[in-house]
């Protein structure tokens, strides 16, 4: 059901969360692991173009990661005080969504890409599994 770009971004995720994820405390339930991945290590580590790792929309939508954006990150994709400097503060922070993999892929697939092709947007089920996060802050270490 997934494009081979969803796939391929799909495994870069698994890879970074397995060996490059951080756990911290969720506010309700079980600790959750989070991971980033800046465009010099998607490119270079991973081989992926902005197309492949812009599919954080459709498997976000599909319910198989949560992303999880910056508190300066707008849905457009741009941030506040943008610089040519690139920074891992404000990257998108992802995590493997609870029971991900337990629903029908093709009603839920096909549920998000008619609500797609309608309304011009990627989003969830209008019942589906909450995020445990939508946005965070970062934090200086004096805080």
């Amino acid at each position: 059901m997934l494009t081979n770009s969803e796939i391929a971004a799909l495994l870069m995720w698994f890879d970074r969360l397995k060996y490059n994820g951080v756990v911290v405390g969720a506010e309700e339930g079980d600790p959750l692991t989070i991971t980033y991945v800046t465009g010099d290590v998607r490119q270079g580590l991973y081989g992926l173009g902005r197309k492949a790792y812009e599919t954080h929309q459709a498997l976000d939508a599909y319910q198989l990661l949560d992303v999880i954006r910056p508190e300066k990150r707008y849905d457009s994709g741009k941030w506040e005080g943008y610089s040519k400097g690139e920074s891992d503060l404000l990257c998108r922070r992802v995590s493997l969504a609870p029971a991900s993999f337990d629903r029908d892929a093709g009603d839920v697939v096909e549920g998000v890409l008619v609500r797609r092709d309608t309304g011009g947007f990627w989003r969830r089920p209008m019942f589906s599994t909450p995020k445990r996060f939508e946005r965070f802050r970062m934090v200086s270490g004096d805080e």
